[in-house]
């Protein structure tokens, strides 16, 4: 018979490649599968019934959830006035109901910055962030009754997200794979909604460092540079989406849409320390 083994959230099991995607849901105890993703790095959907099974012997694999919606695409804006900006933690467009490029849905990484009506007002309960490498990570949000927009209207409150599937930590997603670094410190919660310091944070929220979905990590410098509003803890390096520093200087990289921040435009980190990437969010 043929077979193969799919993985999800650390749990696996061996399958005949026959298998439903009903089979794989009652399993894993999961929900809105559509596919697999091969350890070859070919995405299956399961639904197709022309579907060449022979594919998928002997392969290992990790579950595909239903193609999700378009939330956001984070990379550079260009103004009216041609001025460059990203969409960094204080932009407009994470807090507001703005629309930017939203007629924008392809897939495809085209090194453009769209916001979708999705992102305003979809009632969601899971976040797909997708980097240019196609490496993602899979959050469970702290509701299943809000858009994305609500948690961004909140007072900059922190919430944890759980990891479904894909990158357990922001650094990975956003710079690659450093765990092979012993300095490298991955600080708990792995992944933020409004991951930032409270410590620096006054009452027009002008000393910001942090991320609006992201995380901390230590390198450089340790873990005491206080906590956010959850009491997780907080350092001098960032990384994520929607990051802003405006407390460390000098600042001339402190601003980005997705990447990676070491405080005082510092580079120590093996790999770059001042990352500055596209990625996409997708919501289901």
């Amino acid at each position: 018979m043929s077979t193969l083994t799919v993985t999800h959230n650390g749990e696996s099991v061996t399958v005949l490649t026959t298998v439903k995607i009903s089979s794989l849901e009652s399993f894993f105890n999961v929900s809105k599968v559509f596919g697999l993703k091969l350890n070859n790095g070919l995405s299956i959907d399961l639904r197709d019934n022309d579907l060449d099974r022979t594919l998928l012997t002997d392969k290992e694999a990790t579950l595909l959830f239903n193609r999700p919606s378009p939330l956001a695409f984070l990379y550079l804006i260009k103004s009216y006035y041609q001025r460059i900006e990203t969409i960094n933690f204080d932009s407009i467009h994470w807090i507001t109901n703005s629309l930017y490029n939203p007629q924008e849905k392809s897939a495809e990484f085209k090194g453009i910055s769209v916001k979708t009506q999705d992102y305003n007002d979809k009632i969601i309960s899971l976040i797909v962030i997708v980097n240019r490498n196609g490496q993602y990570t899979i959050l469970a949000l702290p509701r299943n009754d809000v858009p994305l927009l609500y948690y961004f209207q909140n007072n900059n409150n922190t919430e944890n997200l759980k990891v479904i599937s894909g990158m357990a930590h922001p650094l990975h997603l956003a710079h690659g794979n450093v765990s092979t670094d012993g300095k490298i410190g991955l600080l708990q919660s792995n992944w933020r909604i409004n991951a930032i310091n409270s410590a620096y944070m006054d009452n027009n929220n002008k000393k910001i460092f942090g991320s609006r979905i992201g995380g901390f990590f230590t390198y450089r410098w340790d873990s005491n540079y206080g906590v956010d509003s959850l009491g997780n803890l907080c350092s001098a390096e960032c990384c994520g989406c929607g990051i802003t520093d405006t407390v460390y200087e000098p600042m001339t990289s402190g601003k980005k849409s997705f990447g990676v921040r070491q405080a005082h435009d510092n580079n120590s980190l093996p790999g770059g320390g001042q990352i500055t990437d596209e990625v996409h969010i997708y919501g289901l």
